[in-house]
C-alpha cells in the first residue's frame, strides 16, 4: 500500500534532515510527522512512504518528497501517486478534507491536538477515516461516550532513544538548574511557573531558570514583544514576575529563544524540568526530552504527562503545588535514571513506535476493524466516570451510539446556558 503523510510545514525552516539527532528547534507535530515518515521508510518494506510537504527542502534524504500548498493539493496529489492512504493531524485545515470528494482514499487522523466534539462528528460519520490515532490514553478517554472512540486507538510519540544511557552530569552533581521546554504561548502555561520564581528562589536562592522556546516557534512572521519572547499581550501578562526593581531580568532567569540541537547542553545539567504546568498536553515530547538526559520533571496530573513523566510524584493536581514540585525536586538527593530510562525505551523508542504503526497499516490496507480499546485513565475525575456511565449506557441501549448524546454536547449546553444568567 502507498501511504502519504501531509506536513504543513510552511514556516518551516530549519534543518530537518537528521531527525535522529533529535528536534531541530521546531513543532512537535511537525518533527513526530518527518521522524515517523522516516523511520517508517527505513523499517519496513510493506508499504511505500511518501511525505506531502509545503516546504520540501532540508528533509531526511531518505524520504520520498512531494510539493503541496495546502492538504487540497495533497489530496489531488494522492490521486496522481496513486496512494491508497493518507495520514493528516487534526486541524481546521484539515478539516476541509471533508468538503472534497476523497473516491475511496483511507484517512488516517493523527490527533496531535484536542480534538473539538465537529472533529468527532465528522470523522464518525466518513467511511474514508479509517482510524484516529491518539498519542495519549488521556486523550482518547476525552470522548469514549462517542461513537468515534470505535476507529480509535492509541500510538504514543517516539524519540530517537540511544541503545545506553547518554553522557549527562550525575543528578546529585548537577547546580539547581530549571529548564522550561515549550513554545511561549498561552496554552503551554508558562505565566504559572513565572507567578511562582520569586517564591523559587526566595527558597532555593541559587535556583536558576532557563527558557526555551518562543512566541513564534511555529510562524516565523509572528512579531514579538519589547523582550523578543512572545507576543506582545501575553509578554506583557508574564514578565512582570521576571523583572527586578529596575525593570531588569532577574539574573535568576536566562531566555534562550528558538534553539536546535545545541538545546541539549543545557539539558544535559538541568536538575528539574517544568513542562506545560497547565498539563494542556495530549502527550508533551519535551517531557520524554527532558527526562532522556536526567531532569526529574514537574507538570500537571492530567492529559498527556500522565503518559510521558514516570515519577507521578513529580505531578501536581493544584497550581499551588507547583512550588513545593519545584523546591522539593531541586532539594532531593536521588534520582533513579536508569528505571526513567527503561520507563523511556519501552514505552517512546521508534522500534517499538514503528510496529504499532507497521500493525496498524496492514489492518487499515486489509480493512481490518478497530477493537475496541478499554477506557484507561491513571487519574479519574467525576467526568471520566460520567462519560463511562454514558457509554456503559449507550452499548446497551439499541443503538445507542447513534442518537444518544456524549457528555461533551451536556458540557457544551451547561456552558452556554451558564453564559446567559
Amino acid at each position: 500500500m502507498k501511504v502519504a503523510f501531509y506536513l504543513p510545514n510552511k514556516f518551516c525552516y530549519a534543518d530537518c534532515s537528521n531527525v535522529d539527532l533529535g528536534n531541530p528547534g521546531i513543532g512537535g507535530t511537525e518533527y513526530m510527522i518527518i521522524a515517523l515518515a522516516y523511520h517508517l521508510s527505513i523499517c519496513q518494506k510493506k508499504h511505500e512512504i511518501l511525505i506531502f510537504a509545503q516546504h520540501d527542502t532540508q528533509l531526511p534524504q531518505h524520504c520520498s518528497i512531494v510539493k503541496v500548498e495546502d492538504v487540497i493539493e495533497a489530496l489531488y496529489a494522492c490521486k496522481q501517486k496513486n496512494v491508497e492512504c493518507l495520514i493528516v493531524q487534526n486541524s481546521q485545515e484539515t478539516n476541509k478534507l471533508f468538503n472534497e470528494d476523497l473516491g475511496g482514499l483511507k484517512l488516517v487522523m493523527w490527533a496531535h491536538s484536542f480534538m473539538s466534539r465537529m472533529q468527532w462528528n465528522l470523522y464518525a460519520r466518513s467511511a474514508n477515516v479509517k482510524r484516529i490515532v491518539c498519542v495519549g490514553n488521556e486523550e482518547l478517554e476525552l470522548y469514549c461516550d462517542h461513537k468515534a472512540f470505535k476507529k480509535s486507538t492509541v500510538i504514543f510519540n517516539a524519540f530517537p532513544l540511544p541503545s545506553s544511557t547518554p553522557f549527562t552530569i550525575p543528578f546529585q552533581e548537577r547546580e539547581n538548574e530549571v529548564t522550561f521546554l515549550a513554545s511561549i504561548v498561552p496554552h503551554t502555561h508558562f505565566h504559572l511557573l513565572a507567578k511562582v520564581w520569586k517564591e523559587v528562589i526566595r527558597q532555593v536562592p541559587d535556583a536558576h531558570l532557563n527558557v526555551i522556546g518562543s512566541g513564534n516557534l511555529y510562524n516565523n512572521s509572528k512579531a514579538l514583544g519589547k523582550y523578543q519572547i512572545a507576543q506582545n499581550e501575553y509578554e506583557n501578562y508574564f514578565m512582570p514576575h521576571l523583572l527586578d526593581e529596575k525593570g531588569n531580568i532577574l539574573q535568576s532567569v536566562t531566555f534562550w529563544g528558538k534553539l536546535g540541537n545545541e538545546k541539549y547542553e543545557i539539558l544535559k545539567r538541568t536538575k528539574v524540568g517544568i513542562a506545560n504546568p497547565g498539563g494542556y498536553e495530549t502527550f508533551c515530547i519535551s517531557a520524554v526530552e527532558m527526562q532522556l538526559y536526567g531532569a526529574k520533571v514537574v507538570s500537571c496530573k492530567k492529559g498527556g504527562l500522565l503518559d510521558t513523566v514516570f515519577d507521578e510524584r513529580n505531578l501536581f493536581v493544584s497550581e499551588k503545588e507547583l512550588i513545593n514540585c519545584i523546591v522539593n525536586a531541586l532539594k532531593c538527593k536521588q534520582h533513579n535514571y536508569e528505571e526513567v530510562f527503561l520507563f523511556l525505551q519501552k514505552r517512546f523508542s521508534f522500534n517499538i513506535v514503528c510496529r504499532e504503526w507497521e500493525k496498524l497499516l496492514v489492518e487499515v490496507e486489509n480493512n481490518i476493524p478497530q477493537r475496541t480499546l478499554p477506557p484507561n485513565s491513571k487519574a479519574p475525575t467525576a467526568l471520566h466516570h460520567l462519560r463511562h456511565f454514558n457509554r456503559t449506557l449507550k452499548n446497551i441501549t439499541p443503538f445507542g451510539f447513534y442518537w444518544m448524546p456524549c457528555m461533551k454536547f451536556y458540557e457544551s449546553a451547561y456552558h452556554r446556558i451558564k453564559q446567559l444568567f
